[in-house]
């Protein structure tokens, strides 16, 4: 079981992801800006602690640029640098 520490520091590494290597709308370097991805922290969470496929994340993400931001330039393909440094966070540490 995740404890509030172990969810936390999931959420924060999601954020860093989605801001260093997904950042369909280029904000990562906007002071301002950096609660943009935000609303898409939780749903990633899920998807990541559930184990679910690679392309459930892929789906998510493209859903997320082309339905949700209204962004066409990006492709599927595209998600999966994402997708793997997503996969790299470590869903176990740190303990509190």
């Amino acid at each position: 079981m995740i404890d509030k520490y172990q969810s936390r520091f999931i959420h924060a590494k999601v954020r860093e992801v989605l801001l260093s290597t997904w950042d369909p709308i280029g904000i990562a370097d906007e002071p301002n800006a950096q609660n943009e991805y935000d609303s898409y922290i939780g749903p990633i969470y899920d998807l990541l602690v559930s184990k679910a496929a690679d392309v459930a994340l892929v789906e998510y993400l493209y859903w997320a640029v082309h339905e949700n931001m209204g962004l066409d330039a990006a492709s599927k393909e595209d998600m999966r640098d994402t997708v793997s440094a997503l996969r790299k966070i470590d869903l176990s540490a740190p303990e509190s």
